[in-house]
Formats: structure tokens, sequence, C-alpha cells
């Protein structure tokens, strides 16, 4: 059983990957699998320079820099975007389709995947989960973070609406309380995915 986690910026998707994998499942994030992409991928490098100068090619690209161009130049988040996520996509299919070859089907594995349903990748998995939280609560992280108010609004204005998400997913985790609140709404979900009685350690 291949799972999809997603949720919108600071919903608390990462923290419920760490939940998960405390309880001995595994799970993949995507955003690593980026990192290790904008480190090692020589293509990707020379498309980058192409669009911010030859010292691209030649530093170590990482999301901190990328993060930099996209708060300083005009239209920079669309033109990263239009550049890394056919890389990330290629990826992340890759994986996918590996893991159905090697694993059982009552292997539980799940990708924590951003950008799931606004890229149409929900269909390469057998079940996805939205992490949900109140607009405010994902503002106040963000700004938690160090990201401006203005700044918080303009990424999540390039990301689906969570009620159109809610529509096309097949679970709910509302992060809106605490830690442990959102722990045992994690317990609960995977409780009837699984139909397992014992969470820990599936």
């Amino acid at each position: 059983m291949i799972i999809a986690l997603t949720g919108s910026f600071c919903s608390g998707k990462t923290t419920v990957g760490s939940i998960l994998r405390r309880q001995g499942l595994e799970v993949i994030d995507i955003d690593k699998i980026y990192d290790n992409i904008l480190r090692t991928s020589a293509s990707l490098r020379s498309k980058l320079a192409k669009l911010w100068g030859e010292s691209a090619k030649m530093r170590r690209i990482d999301k901190k820099i990328l993060s930099e161009i996209v708060l300083t130049h005009p239209q920079g988040l669309e033109k990263i975007s239009s550049i890394t996520h056919p890389y990330i996509i290629t990826e992340l299919r890759r994986l996918v389709a590996k893991y159905r070859r090697e694993r059982k089907k009552t292997k539980v594995v799940i990708f924590e995947v951003p950008l799931l349903f606004e890229k149409g990748l929900d269909k390469l998995f057998d079940i996805t989960i939205l992490v949900w939280s109140p607009k405010y609560i994902l503002i106040q992280r963000g700004k938690q973070r160090g990201y401006r108010y203005s700044e918080i609004l303009r990424i999540l204005s390039h990301q689906m609406s969570s009620r159109e998400k809610k529509k096309r997913c097949d679970y709910v985790i509302k992060n809106n309380g605490s830690r442990e609140e959102l722990k045992n709404k994690v317990e609960e979900i995977f409780k009837k995915i699984t139909n397992q009685e014992v969470f820990y350690g599936y």
C-alpha cells in the first residue's frame, strides 16, 4: 500500500511524517529527494545558471539559495518551479514504481508530497491523506519560521485551496491543536487504513 501525505505550506505534514516514522512506518520525504537532486544534477544546475548566472553552475545549489532568489526576483518562484519540478516528478514516479515492484501489497510506504494535487500526482497512490490547518495557523507558523506576511500569502497563492484538497483526498488530519492531539488523530486514521488495532510497528 503506497500512501501520499500532503498539505499546504506550514500545515504540519512533516510533523505527521515524523510521528509515523517513530511508529515504525516507512516515510519518504520528497523535500529530501529535492535536496539531493539540487546537489547532484549537473543538468539542473546548468538550467538554473541560464536564469541566475554562471555562479549558479559552480556553487552548491540548495533550497536556501533558491529561497533567496524567490524573495529577490520577480516571478522567481514560477521560474524555479518550472525548472525543478520536472526533475522531482520524474524521480517520484521512479520511486513509486520501484516500491510497487519490490514491496508486498500489505507493506505500508508513505510519501510526503507537498504539491500532490497541484501536479496531478494523486493517481500514483493508493490512498491520499491531507494534513489540514486553518489559514490563520498557517500564517502564525510561517511567521515563526521567519517569513513575512506577504511572503506567506504569496506561497499559499500558488497552492490549491484547502477546500479543493479536502474534496480530492481520501482522509483529512486536522492539525489545529496540541502535538499529542495530532498524534492521536494520526493513530486513529492509520488504524482505519490498516485495519489494525495496534498502530505501533505495523
